[in-house]
């Protein structure tokens, strides 16, 4: 997964990255932690990780924003992610990005339904002319779709709605357009993502320099 993830910034080598991959962590008296606590927990050690390989500061509180998004040190911009018992993250200082955005989903073939919803017509199309299937690779827009509403959110405080961005999903990368338009972003405005899978895993990013 570290391989994984790393992979979707090395033309911004001042972003570090880490994941945390582990069981359910068994609580006092053995009984094992909800879980919810073992997720934000996963979270919080996975962004000190990335903190910490940055040169950010060591034992930072990750606190919790009002829309639910982590609040990263002053001086530094970043993003979670989580699936199951897994957990990434990617940090950067603000010097050097406005905001980052990840995202993290099982590499599974969705439903038609679940496409459809995602995606329209120039999405699909987009895809179709990708290898691999129309469950996986919508599956893919939709995490693209993801990061870019949590790389966006610290500066619009805007929560994205599927239809409100088209992502048009090519090899290894994507481009977003906004459709509508939101604070700091007018309609039409584009940005370039990248995405990759591997070990039963889809991983996409936005990074905004």
């Amino acid at each position: 997964m570290d391989a994984l993830l790393a992979s979707l910034f090395e033309r911004e080598p001042w972003v570090a990255t880490a994941s945390v991959v582990e069981a359910e962590v068994d609580g006092a008296g053995g009984e094992a932690q909800p879980a919810h606590v073992q997720r934000f927990e996963r979270g919080r050690r996975c962004a000190m990780l990335a903190l910490e390989r940055a040169g950010g500061p060591r034992q930072a509180t990750i606190h919790v924003g009002a829309g639910g998004e982590p609040l990263w040190p002053e001086g530094w911009v970043g993003s979670l992610s989580h699936s199951g018992r897994v957990a990434i993250a990617a940090v950067a200082p603000a010097t050097c990005a406005r905001a980052l955005g990840i995202d993290l989903e099982p590499d599974v073939a969705e439903s038609s339904a679940f496409v459809r919803r995602v995606c329209n017509d120039e999405e699909l199309a987009a895809i179709d002319r990708l290898e691999g299937s129309r469950g996986a690779l919508g599956c893919a827009v939709f995490s693209a779709k993801e990061a870019l509403c949590k790389a966006q959110f610290p500066l619009s405080r805007e929560t994205l709605g599927l239809s409100q961005v088209q992502v048009l999903l090519s090899r290894n990368e994507f481009v977003a357009r906004f459709r509508q338009a939101v604070p700091t972003f007018p309609e039409g405005t584009t940005l370039t993502g990248r995405w990759a899978n591997g070990g039963g895993w889809i991983v996409t990013a936005v990074c905004l320099p």
